[in-house]
């Protein structure tokens, strides 16, 4: 059946069978799809809180390497095949396009075949997002941001002259292990200490309704939060903090994390005085390791520990902390699939791609001395311009002399007085020079604009966005549309290799001999 089907395509498409676009494009999303099922069944609801939301567990589990082994073994494979057989050099007769159709394949090959990881990663946030929907999650974090105000697991938050009523520079942040009022250390004697210790003094210089600190952001959350919970507190809505500590119960429960609190307790404990003040904290972690001698008991049945700061701290306790990375998870989950880092991802990957395509074509254009030049004198010039650069001290002379060169080398090689193959050494240094010609326009044009003077004159403030807008339109532009601008790039290049490049390789080619 395969030697069939290999017959076949080396009579109606040369093309396909000499490039084995087929088997290799077929072989690897055969891994893709491996790939994402092992994400897709890897994750599982009790690992979500495990997690800080800024890694992933496949980051840590040696996917990252074996996607790479992978990579490396059908391409190597790929390129022992691919490269027995030119029939460019050997003067085959081929249509017109062949050479623009070969590098699309060679382009399309290799970007398949290393983005394995990134299936098994899909595969990852799709099993992330079925845990629960983007609604689910936004109820969720408005549960987390109003439970953990009554859920205090220290008082820093709760300090008076943290409060979100005074400004940011009046903020004094505040340690519960350490003691202010030992005035023989130095830094105690700073105004800031000052302050805190005559604060400290007051009755309520820890209160609920000074609690303002937001445990996570999302889109679509209920922003007026922190009002609807201090108003359940002046208003005495007892229900109102139950029902959130019970939702958020309910949280923990999905996640699988754990927790013991007394609901009817912490209720209470807002409302014990007047000012609402913070007297008891919960645990961070279960805290069933204490000495049972050093416990408390109220009449409840609630246990607390008496610590070095006159504060108790309640047998209660709920992992916080895991709750919020299991959101932070899937958050991220649902924001990744066309978020600007994804896009940033992919567009690596294609230029990646794309270059590594340049290079093999180059190999298959010119002759093994041309390549070996090219390659001898590309490490050649990196060098200079290393050194170069160092010595002018501006990364911008490396960029000038890239483009001279990349153009100018074009140029060059459009000269007879040179030999075939200085021209095709040339040709082939511009042509590993161009994908990177506008990114080097767009670093060179991101410096002019941050060299403008964004003061306003007589003043220390700044030029708002849209007066810079206006100012330097251009500029502006291209700046705020540096990414766009990258990925129309990769069409670009592509269409230049493909139509113009080859182009400028066959006429090479057809060349007289030194």
């Amino acid at each position: 059946m395969f030697n069939r089907l290999n017959n076949y395509l080396l009579t109606h498409y040369p093309l396909l069978w000499n490039t084995k676009a087929i088997t290799v494009v077929s072989v690897s999303l055969l891994l893709h799809l491996l790939f994402f099922v092992f994400g897709y069944t890897g994750l599982d609801v009790t690992t979500l809180g495990r997690y800080d939301y800024s890694l992933y567990p496949a980051e840590s589990s040696g996917m990252y390497t074996l996607s790479f082994l992978f990579s490396m073994a059908i391409l190597i494979g790929w390129l022992v095949f691919f490269l027995r057989n030119n029939a460019f050099k050997e003067y085959y007769v081929i249509d017109k396009w062949f050479l623009a159709k070969q590098f699309i394949l060679v382009t399309l090959i290799i970007f398949v075949s290393v983005t394995f990881f990134h299936s098994y990663r899909w595969g990852l946030e799709s099993r992330a997002r079925s845990f629960t929907s983007r609604e689910e999650l936004v109820r969720e974090t408005d549960l987390l941001n109003l439970a953990a105000k009554f859920l205090p697991e220290d008082r820093s938050s709760y300090f008076k002259l943290n409060s979100c009523s005074l400004p940011d520079s009046m903020h004094v942040s505040y340690r519960d292990d350490y003691n202010y009022f030992d005035t023989t250390l130095t830094q105690n004697n700073q105004e800031n200490n000052r302050r805190m210790r005559q604060v400290l003094k007051d009755a309520d210089a820890f209160r609920y309704e000074t609690y303002c600190k937001t445990m996570m952001n999302v889109e679509g959350m209920d922003n007026g939060w922190l009002a609807r919970s201090n108003g359940w507190i002046r208003n005495g809505q007892k229900d109102s903090i139950r029902h959130v500590i019970t939702g958020l119960q309910k949280v923990a429960d999905k996640y699988r994390i754990n927790y013991r609190l007394h609901v009817d307790s912490l209720v209470g404990f807002v409302f014990q005085d007047s000012l609402h003040t913070v007297k008891r904290t919960i645990g961070y972690s279960d805290p069933s390791g204490t000495d049972p001698s050093a416990m408390v008991y109220d009449n409840d049945g609630s246990a607390y520990v008496p610590d070095s700061s006159s504060r108790v701290r309640t047998d209660d306790y709920i992992e916080m902390r895991e709750i919020e990375n299991a959101l932070n998870f899937i958050d991220r989950a649902h924001y990744r699939r066309w978020s600007e880092d994804e896009l940033m991802f992919q567009t690596i990957l294609l230029y990646a791609a794309i270059c590594s395509a340049v290079v093999i074509m180059c190999y298959r254009l010119f002759t093994r001395k041309v390549f070996l030049f090219s390659v001898i004198g590309t490490i050649v010039w990196t060098i200079l311009l290393v050194g170069l650069g160092i010595g002018s001290g501006s990364g911008n002379t490396i960029l000038v002399f890239l483009l001279l060169l990349c153009f100018g080398s074009l140029l060059a090689s459009r000269i007879d007085g040179f030999g075939k193959t200085t021209r095709g050494v040339l040709l082939t240094w511009h042509i590993w020079l161009l994908p990177f010609v506008t990114l080097i326009l767009l670093a060179l044009v991101h410096d002019v604009y941050n060299s403008y003077d964004q003061y306003i004159p007589g003043t220390v403030q700044y030029y708002s966005d849209a007066q810079m807008k206006k100012m330097y339109p251009v500029t502006y532009w291209i700046t705020h549309h540096n990414e766009l601008l990258a990925r129309i790039n990769l069409l670009l290049v592509v269409v230049y290799v493909a139509f113009v490049f080859m182009r400028l390789a066959r006429k090479w080619h057809t060349s007289a001999e030194e």
